[in-house]
């Protein structure tokens, strides 16, 4: 073809391409519409023996110039209409087809650490000190895995996927922090320019607690991590754990499986723990691993697994276990309200709504609040130290008077 000859493209309609991911149906159907358009246009050419030599998404490209097009065309610069381009010439190359490699994906290598006796301390702290990147997997709760990193000798610092287990484990007087505290992410998952760096030089270790509970996009930040520090690196985990909240993949059937390539790959050398360390007797650690596999046979109810192994009421009276988990807050509310009903209330205690509130007390802090020195953080615990009871304040600020407690974990 000579470059003398003008070439064009025939353009059907205009398409408006960044639409929102929640209007996707909308976006197919405009495409639809588009491509009947383009179907109806080439057949339009042919049938007037015009030949097409090329066709893209919106546009057929011919040799024919406007004046000859316009006699069975109308053309028509609006959104859906047909406009007409000059000036475009094809590739001058031969468009040839090649191969690429296959790319080879490395599967991921694991070293299952055996222990001859899982309860012996020491053989734990020798595995720890001879391998590195080790992941403590736990079969059951309460294996000990968490303690299996206590005991490793060194001077660690864990880090958690929330404050409540960071501040169960500052209790205990270990150095805890929350990964984003670590990573100097932000509330959105984003690093935070202008917060200060995490100080990591006083530990020898850094143990990465219950880390399943962390989606790919965290688990890249903790890879990137350890990638860049020299310090020894240990993760703990159950390994029925649920998928992370809020994590979802189309291409993904099997949630489970690739979270547990990503840390397989993460940590090459593993210890799994079998036995729960807070059972005494066989028949308590075969009871608990029949509950388990219950639990994880979707072929049986709830229902049916909770009767055959726990006590069920009906009743909101009928409880008589202290620390409980609810997923409102309302029915939490209810229940703190139906326990201390029961407790015997120290005759000093002040109420404050439906509650009672004494020296002594542990309390979950439900909203962030700081004034002058004292700072309370949002779902952390915290022990009543004082209450000022001058019968002269209002109860506004007896409840602020509250905030005088020694602060656990802050």
């Amino acid at each position: 073809m000579e470059n003398k000859e003008r070439m064009l493209y025939v353009l059907v309609n205009s398409v408006k391409k960044d639409l929102e991911e929640s209007f996707n149906p909308i976006k197919d159907l405009i495409y639809d519409i588009q491509l009947l358009k383009l179907w109806k246009l080439h057949k339009q050419l042919t049938e007037n023996n015009i030949i097409v030599y090329g066709i893209k998404t919106d546009c057929l490209l011919v040799r024919e110039d406007k004046i000859t097009l316009g006699i069975f065309i109308n053309f028509d610069n609006n959104i859906g209409g047909v406009k007409f381009e000059a000036g475009k010439l094809p590739i001058k190359r031969r468009i040839i087809m090649s191969n690429n490699d296959l790319i080879e994906f490395k599967q991921p290598v694991v070293n299952i650490i055996k222990l001859n006796d899982e309860y012996d301390v020491n053989e734990m702290k020798n595995k720890l000190h001879q391998y590195d990147r080790v992941y403590i997997k736990g079969l059951l709760p309460g294996t000990g895995k968490t303690t299996g990193a206590k005991n490793s000798g060194y001077k660690l610092e864990f880090v958690t996927p929330y404050n409540k287990l960071c501040q169960e484990l500052r209790k205990e007087n270990y150095n805890s922090v929350t990964l984003n505290k670590l990573l100097n992410i932000n509330i959105i998952g984003e690093y935070n320019k202008k917060a200060k760096q995490h100080d990591i030089s006083q530990y020898e270790a850094i143990c990465f607690d219950e880390i399943p509970m962390y989606g790919p996009h965290y688990l890249s930040k903790i890879y990137n991590f350890m990638t860049k520090t020299d310090r020894k690196i240990f993760a703990t985990g159950d390994v029925d754990q649920l998928k992370p909240i809020g994590f979802e993949l189309n291409n993904v059937t099997d949630v489970k499986e690739y979270m547990n390539r990503i840390l397989d790959i993460m940590f090459p050398n593993q210890i799994i723990l079998e036995y729960n360390k807070r059972l005494k007797t066989y028949e308590d650690q075969l009871k608990l691993k029949q509950i388990k596999e219950d639990i994880f046979n979707t072929k049986i109810g709830v229902s049916t697994t909770m009767k055959k192994y726990f006590r069920t009421i009906t009743k909101y009276s009928e409880l008589e276990t202290y620390k409980n988990i609810s997923f409102f807050n309302f029915r939490a509310e209810k229940i703190n309200k139906c326990i201390q009903a029961k407790q015997e209330i120290p005759k000093d205690a002040v109420k404050i709504g439906d509650f009672w509130y004494y020296e002594g007390l542990e309390i979950i802090c439900k909203k962030h609040y700081k004034a002058k020195n004292i700072r309370l953080y949002t779902n952390y615990s915290y022990i009543l130290q004082s209450i000022d009871k001058d019968k002269k304040i209002r109860k506004r600020s007896i409840k602020r008077s509250l905030l005088f407690l020694n602060q656990w974990m802050v």
